[in-house]
């Protein structure tokens, strides 16, 4: 990829061209776009661009179809003995002639392939002679027997063709539909590996025109389908099951066919158009095509192929009448904005632009189409629906995020970060929701238990079932319901296996759980109250009591109306455990003869947000601290009055992971005589803001200590006016009331510039910022949360300050993307995980618009622009620099000790917990319950050193689960361990009659911390200091190999832990003295270490 340095330097040296080539397209930002997006391109098309390559694939077609020798009827019956096709009987005979043609078709014949991992992918027409079907195979699966056997013959014939299936060849399933198998064949080629996908196809003329009515029955044998309940809602599309003669449809399988007949058709019409266009539209389809991919949109088993966005990309080209002298980027930019104007629940066609000189004549209308399928879009010849396999749901997720693509390119956003977003950024499968159900189908009886037969497929009918219900069961508490297909498993084929056994075997899926996602609609996600049908609508309201059974019941609401509605208890917590609670019911009841079972991952996070406790406590603090304002505004002794209070903490803005709770030694009169409290509390920040003047000293220091001497006075007040023990320093006030811990500082809000703190300032910019934010997004705080305490159980806790966590959480919140802004905790984590993983960090510093809506788009370019700048003067590359709006310097909120490490370690982390949860999430959920915390346990691998510390020295310890402590990697291949005698801190102070308990208590500082912290200083650039803040009893230590080599020169800064050493020609070296810096970072532990541990 493209490095920023050559970005630059790409810039600054060939500056006339990029002009011209700015001036022709008008793209924003578009010198380093362009650059971006053609190295993209090189890189992606690599050997598919290659003119030898199609001249190698037709040779080798030629060799193949010169090879094919006729063989009678009974070589081919044979095959069908162990046909799952089980409407084919045994020894039904077809005469393997030659196929009519082999022709490449697909991305390869039309300029748009790509090289993905080395795999070139080839699409080959074979094109089945008419001959050898009669007028009645069109019915009951005979058309797909036979092609199955044709495929059969196929694969016995590729064996005798050099070069052909030394890549290993294998049986898939075409758009996943078990009744249209075709050959993989790989081919090497060049040093890549050619896959070769022969797929069956027929003429037009193969049957009768009318056949191809999507309102057609033709499957005449008996078949059952899955009882669906009626549908209650008023206003939805509901499909046509039975044509006009009363017979049951058959749109799929018809489709199926169809689209076979049709095959050749389209490549020739697409080609006719695509091949001699600009390269500006081969460029935006294949970048078009790689959005797809990265984004999760390319799912063949819905019909979202490479074919299906070439056509949509020629389509808006020719109606948007496209010129030929714009770019690549701007190509791409409208035919996103035609997919996010797609609406094919309503129905598209593309006959009247693509003519398809096809003989069949009168198509159908296309509101025939959408009386039997949910998504639209007929093709160039007016007889099959592209969309055919594509659900509604499906249809909205491409629409929705090609709709936030385009925000995303509009918006104010550098032209490296957009780039990585569109073409770089891979999300984990479920990012596009924001809960995940799984729901296993644990038995069907009777007849439903026939997985092939009928027009739907059992398992895809089961899909579609499942997704139906959590539609009519969540009803306005979701925006979208969407299950995820599940696939069918290729099949190898063995070249040692008998003529008999080169047949396509019975399919088997690759899991058998059904994936289901929800977007929630984030207002009405935790209503309690589903709402039915008015009573006036009699029909739906039976179908409403029907679907709900007992649960249903009549009832008026406040606007007086009456209608049916299912209430539910007030005991949920979150959103998903309600929507858990319904769809198990409506599940339960509606899937008729199967047994289900559901589960979902959030229940697992749960203990870590338990919002209920977040905002009890934070409602407390709040009314604990407006008596305190009160009584602070109160003071009229004071030379200037306090004109605003207010409070700067992560605590009110519900991002604190750890729950606050009332200290009985802070001002409260419940305290126990000689019982044991923790001696830690937790403070609450907060700012007085005192009344502009023109009588401040001049002498800045002078200026310090009179603010400093009205803070102490104001704690003197409220000690002896209100009894409210008070803790004064320089710099702050901590105020012991109601069980709470108030920091209040002092500071002017207007005056000398002394007196006016930036800091301040920015503090409350921050919290005003974050908590609007908490407000408008009710998973956020959640999210945040989540996101802390995963930063601690990596032992990253002392390197990353709280603000920088909220920002990168709230990237995904405000900042544009391809994907819809999180509407729960699980999804932000998700996202979360991705920006950590996924930024380059080593380039530049993320910029979050925290204050979404307050600056216009010109103002936020310049900040980043500004940013940038300061960024690469300053050397911050391998940081975690993040800024806002109201703090543009990149580094104020970076640590500078062992900065590039975290980012590594970060990003590493970041990076191992998705993979983990990808993989764990696509096998089942069987025991995922106890896996999915291991995201939260650190690999202790990658440390050289363990301290162990004393529980009982630790503040936190046992204050609430600490999780990351379940791990023991590492410890198996230890050097031993050292016990440690000392005294030991205990974090416990006894109460008692007197004052002195209080005065004993540790006020916002974590002492063990403060002690990494020190670590970290003492070990500098030899090592990294890991802990976890949250309670965490062990400290992790690895050291830097590069400082291990041995230098000439003395350190300047590091001379007492530096280690002399003779080299053979006398001279000295130096290394770093191991023992005097573990004799050091003991030192700094003492009093809370118990033991260390080396490991090898």
């Amino acid at each position: 990829m493209v490095t920023a340095k050559r970005k630059r330097e790409a810039e600054e040296g060939d500056g006339e061209g990029l002009e011209m080539e700015q001036g022709v397209g008008e793209v924003k930002g578009g010198a380093t776009e362009d650059l971006l997006i053609q190295e993209l391109l090189r890189e992606v098309r690599g050997s598919a661009a290659d003119e030898d390559l199609l001249e190698y694939v037709e040779n080798l077609l030629e060799r193949l179809h010169s090879s094919w020798k006729d063989v009678g009827g009974e070589e081919l019956a044979a095959q069908a003995e162990g046909d799952y096709l089980h409407c084919v009987k045994n020894g039904y005979r077809i005469d393997a002639v030659p196929p009519t043609a082999f022709q490449v078709v697909g991305s390869l014949a039309l300029g748009t392939g790509e090289e993905i991992s080395n795999k070139i992918s080839v699409d080959v027409a074979v094109v089945l002679p008419d001959s050898i079907f009669t007028k009645k195979d069109f019915l009951s699966h005979r058309y797909a027997g036979k092609r199955a056997l044709y495929l059969a013959k196929l694969v016995k014939t590729m064996y005798g063709v050099k070069d052909l299936g030394k890549g290993g060849m294998r049986y898939e399933f075409f758009g996943n539909d078990e009744r249209k198998p075709v050959v993989i064949c790989g081919v090497p080629w060049s040093g890549k590996t050619l896959e070769l996908r022969f797929i069956p196809c027929i003429g037009p003329a193969a049957f009768e025109t009318h056949k191809y009515h999507p309102l057609r029955s033709n499957i005449k044998t008996p078949f059952s389908t899955l009882v669906r309940p009626k549908n209650w809602r008023k206003g939805d599309r509901v499909l046509t099951l039975k044509n006009e003669n009363q017979e049951r449809v058959t749109p799929l399988y018809t489709s199926s066919i169809a689209e076979d007949a049709m095959l050749m058709e389209n490549h020739e019409a697409l080609a006719g158009f695509v091949k001699p266009a600009g390269g500006a539209l081969k460029d935006a389809i294949v970048l078009l095509k790689i959005w797809a991919r990265k984004h999760n949109l390319l799912l063949e088993e819905f019909g979202m192929t490479g074919h299906f966005f070439t056509v949509l990309g020629a389509w808006v080209w020719k109606m948007k009448e496209i010129s030929e002298h714009a770019s690549t980027l701007q190509v791409f930019n409208l035919l996103l904005e035609g997919l996010a104007a797609l609406d094919l629940a309503k129905g598209e066609s593309i006959q009247n632009v693509f003519e398809a000189q096809t003989a069949m004549k009168d198509p159908p209308d296309v509101a025939d189409f959408r009386k039997t399928f949910e998504s639209v879009l007929v093709d160039c010849t007016g007889w099959v629906n592209l969309a055919a396999r594509m659900p509604e749901s499906a249809a909205l997720v491409l629409k929705r995020c090609a709709g936030c693509t385009m925000k995303l390119l509009d918006s104010f956003l550098p032209p490296e970060t957009k780039f990585e977003k569109l073409f770089l950024m891979k999300p984990y499968f479920g990012m596009h929701f924001d809960h995940h159900f799984q729901v296993s189908i644990l038995k069907v009886e009777g007849e439903l238990a026939k997985a092939f037969g009928g027009d739907f497929r059992l398992w895809t009918d089961q899909e579609r079932l499942v997704e139906y219900i959590a539609k009519l069961a969540l009803g306005n508490r979701i925006v979208l319901a969407h299950c995820k297909a599940r696939k069918l498993k290729p099949q190898a084929i063995r070249k040692s296996a008998s003529t008999q056994k080169l047949g396509v075997k019975e399919p088997e899926l690759v899991g058998g759980v059904i994936d289901l996602f929800l977007s929630a609609n984030s207002e009405l996600a935790h209503s309690l109250v589903d709402v039915g049908p008015i009573n006036t609508e009699k029909e739906l309201c039976r179908n409403f009591r029907s679907f709900w059974g007992q649960r249903a019941q009549l009832r008026q609401f406040k606007d007086t109306s009456i209608a049916e509605a299912v209430i539910w208890d007030a005991g949920y917590k979150a959103p998903h455990l309600l929507m858990q609670r319904s769809l198990d019911e409506a599940l339960g009841k509606n899937m008729k003869g199967m047994e289900v079972a559901m589960t979902t991952r959030e229940t697992h996070f749960d203990f870590l947000v338990d919002s209920k406790n977040f905002l009890e406590e934070k409602g407390n603090a709040i009314k604990s601290f407006d008596k305190l304002s009160r009584m602070l505004k109160s003071i009229d002794t004071l030379p200037l009055k306090i004109e605003t209070l207010q409070v700067a903490s992560s605590i009110y803005r519900c991002t604190e992971p750890m729950p606050l709770k009332k200290h009985k030694l802070c001002g409260s009169r419940n305290a126990q005589e000689n019982h044991l409290y923790k001696s830690f509390v937790p403070v609450i920040e907060c700012f007085a803001g005192l009344e502009g003047s023109s009588r401040w000293p001049k002498n800045p220091e002078l200026q310090r200590k009179t603010l400093t001497a009205m803070a102490l006075h104001a704690a003197s007040t409220l000690e002896k006016s209100f009894g409210i023990k008070c803790v004064g320093t320089q710099e702050y006030v901590d105020v012991l009331f109601d069980g709470y811990v108030f920091r209040l500082r002092f500071h002017a809000l207007t005056g000398p510039a002394t007196l006016t703190n930036h800091v301040i300032s920015t503090c409350i910019k921050h919290h005003t910022a974050v908590s609007g934010l908490a407000t408008k997004h009710a998973a956020f705080s959640n999210s945040v949360r989540i996101a802390k305490r995963w930063f601690g159980s990596h032992l990253l806790s002392p390197h990353m300050k709280q603000e920088v966590v909220e920002l990168l959480v709230a990237e995904a919140f405000c900042n544009p993307s391809c994907l819809p802004t999180p509407a729960s905790h699980w999804s932000g984590f998700l996202r979360f995980l991705n920006t950590t993983a996924s930024f380059s960090w080593e380039e530049r510093p993320m910029y979050v618009d925290v204050m979404s809506g307050e600056l216009s788009a010109v103002e936020h370019e310049g900040n980043v622009q500004k940013l940038e700048g300061e960024f690469h003067a300053g050397n911050n590359e391998g940081k975690f620099c993040v800024a806002t709006p109201y703090q543009l310097d990149s580094g104020y909120w970076t640590n500078e000790a062992a900065a590039a490490d975290v980012y590594k370690n970060a990003a590493r982390a970041a990076k191992s917990s998705l993979a983990y949860l990808d993989s764990e999430m696509r096998r089942g959920y069987d025991g995922f319950g106890g896996k999915i915390l291991r995201v939260f346990t650190p690999n202790l691998n990658f440390y050289d050193v363990l301290l162990h510390l004393h529980p009982e020295s630790v503040p936190l310890w046992k204050y609430f689960a600490c999780i990351s402590e379940g791990n023991k990697h590492g410890q198996d291949g230890s050097n031993g361990s050292r016990a440690i005698e000392d005294l030991v801190h205990l974090q416990t102070v006894k109460s008692s009659s007197d004052l002195d308990a209080r005065s004993k208590l540790i006020l916002g500082e974590n002492l063990v911390t403060s002690a990494v912290e020190k670590i970290q200083e003492v070990v500098g650039k030899h090592g990294f200091v890991g802990y976890d803040e949250f309670g965490g009893t062990t400290v992790a230590l690895s050291w830097n190999p590069s400082c291990f080599i041995p230098t000439a020169k003395l350190p300047d800064n590091d001379v007492d832990y530096v280690l002399p050493v003779q080299t053979g020609e006398g001279k000295s070296v130096y290394i770093p003295n191991v023992l005097a810096l573990m004799k050091e970072v003991c030192g700094n532990l003492r009093g809370f270490l118990a033991r260390v541990t080396y490991l090898s």
